[in-house]
């Protein structure tokens, strides 16, 4: 199965939009950006906690894209698009996901700190940059840096650029690849001043809803969300770091009689508790209900 299939087969989820409401939320960066988009996860979210005037998935099909590099996103026409959105005045968050192709393409196992700090600093500066664009433009918005949950690489995954992908990282162990998504996470937090721009990730998340029946871990046994990445710990994880994330997590597609697991991208489940975990720890604070 072809990488670049998946990505049209994922392409083609995207609906019509909907009809703007008085405030929004624009979406924008790589693929889980727009798997959180197309599933309405953080509308749905937002919901929960009463909020019903907010809308997040009217243009995540020109502001998001799958596969995308921070180091290409300024000079993409996903980056253009988003400043286009951002100029609509009943924007009044985005939500930006970036950096995760970018590690998982210069990331190894066998870097020694020096270098592997290099990596993780030349991505964080083009995340920087492209929050800085979005700040100048619109400095009254808040801004809301996701990041990532443990990803599934194995040797033999059917996609061919998945395994490129594991092999050009060394073949980690999944605690190898998980403590250095740990650590570049750590540093993408340093660029939240927590007043406009505010990081979250989400490593954990998963373990903790669905535990990883593979490995013997149960549901509900890890550090609950609502002290992963909490406001006044933004590094704190959850989940157990020797664990992938389990199957039952995992977007999924059908190749013929096979059903492929993803490596890197949840499915609707996932993403939807991922959107309830930033709506839990920021985004309801910023568009409470209106009575």
């Amino acid at each position: 199965m072809n990488l670049k299939l998946l990505l049209i087969a994922m392409s083609f989820l995207f609906l019509a939009s909907c009809k703007q409401p008085a405030r929004t939320i624009v979406v924008a960066g790589d693929s889980w950006a727009a798997f959180t988009c197309f599933y309405k996860s953080l509308d749905k979210a937002l919901n929960k906690v009463g909020v019903m005037d907010v809308a997040s998935s009217s243009t995540c099909a020109v502001t998001t894209r799958f596969g995308i590099r921070a180091e290409n996103w300024l000079t993409s026409t996903h980056h253009k698009a988003t400043l286009e959105a951002l100029k609509d005045k009943s924007v009044k968050a985005l939500y930006l996901s970036l950096g995760g192709n970018d590690i998982l393409n210069y990331w190894n196992k066998k870097m020694n700190s020096a270098e592997e700090q290099v990596v993780f600093d030349v991505v964080t500066a083009d995340i920087e940059a492209a929050i800085n664009e979005y700040r100048n433009l619109r400095p009254d918005i808040k801004i809301l840096l996701s990041g990532y949950d443990y990803p599934r690489f194995i040797a033999d995954h059917p996609i061919k650029e998945y395994v490129e992908a594991f092999e050009a990282m060394g073949s980690p162990t999944p605690y190898e690849l998980n403590t250095a998504v740990l650590r570049f996470s750590d540093r993408v937090a340093k660029l939240a001043d927590q007043k406009s721009v505010f990081y979250i990730h989400h490593y954990g998340l998963m373990h903790f809803y669905l535990g990883n029946p593979e490995m013997a871990l149960e549901p509900f046994e890890t550090l609950s969300p609502e002290m992963i990445s909490a406001p006044q710990a933004t590094a704190q994880y959850g989940g157990d770091p020797n664990l992938q994330t389990a199957k039952a997590a995992m977007f999924t597609i059908k190749n013929n009689a096979e059903t492929i697991t993803d490596a890197f991208h949840l499915n609707r489940f996932g993403y939807e508790k991922l959107a309830e975990h930033s709506v839990h720890h920021y985004l309801q604070d910023w568009f409470k209900a209106k009575e």
